[in-house]
């Protein structure tokens, strides 16, 4: 990933910080969307970022590292902090069929020429380039389960001045297609990040599960700026 795909990436943080307004929101609030033939209660907290959205095709959420909670804090804080990479966002996309992960995954792993073992990290099974003209620009891929195509695909550092590696979990429930992408630095939680987001996905199947899911992180039943 190039100079250029960094800056446009910090800057897109900085924009998704910046967009929250400073007044108090019911986090309760629930936005309807219909993905994959069912009905789903996204809490308002998780779509008042810029860029985000839900519809009949697919719902891009953001959250800031769900590691403990799915919204934590300020990001204008985690910013002053130096910690903005402290950043998750889930894709979820509506498919008519239930996806063959084992073909996708083939797909990517031949896209990729990622033909060589590296090792086991975090859990997962590390594939890179044996060949090196591929290495220089190819992503590699950490696979967690070749029969379900359950896998991370992870972006490169190639200078210097590209201090940012991107990385996308990719699997499905059913009909439906995850894609959670956060910083490379957060690979290590990857398992836990995972086991979060789909908690979370699954309190979005009534509105009772996803008021209970989302109040237990809001107690007093209020947050500032999101």
């Amino acid at each position: 990933m190039g100079k250029l795909t960094w800056v446009f990436f910090v800057v897109l943080l900085f924009l998704t910080g910046c967009s929250q307004q400073d007044e108090v929101h019911d986090p309760l609030a629930l936005h309807r969307a219909v993905l994959s033939g069912e009905m789903l209660f996204i809490p308002d907290v998780y779509l008042d970022f810029k860029y985000t959205s839900a519809g009949d095709e697919s719902a891009l959420i953001q959250m800031w590292y769900p590691g403990s909670n799915p919204v934590p804090g300020d990001p204008q804080e985690l910013w002053r902090q130096g910690e903005w990479y402290q950043n998750v966002r889930l894709l979820l996309t509506n498919n008519k069929t239930i996806r063959n992960g084992a073909n996708i995954l083939q797909g990517q792993i031949d896209l990729q020429s990622a033909d060589l073992l590296v090792g086991n990290e975090y859990g997962l099974a590390h594939y890179a380039q044996s060949d090196p003209h591929y290495a220089i620009f190819k992503d590699d891929l950490y696979i967690e389960d070749r029969e379900n195509g359950s896998y991370i695909r992870c972006t490169k550092k190639q200078t210097a001045d590209d201090p940012v590696s991107l990385c996308k979990h990719k699997f499905g429930i059913g009909k439906m297609s995850f894609s959670i992408t956060y910083d490379k630095r957060l690979l290590p939680d990857w398992k836990i990040i995972k086991t979060n987001v789909v908690a979370m996905y699954e309190s979005f199947k009534a509105p009772d599960t996803a008021r209970a899911y989302i109040q237990q992180f809001y107690p007093d039943n209020e947050i500032q700026g999101g």
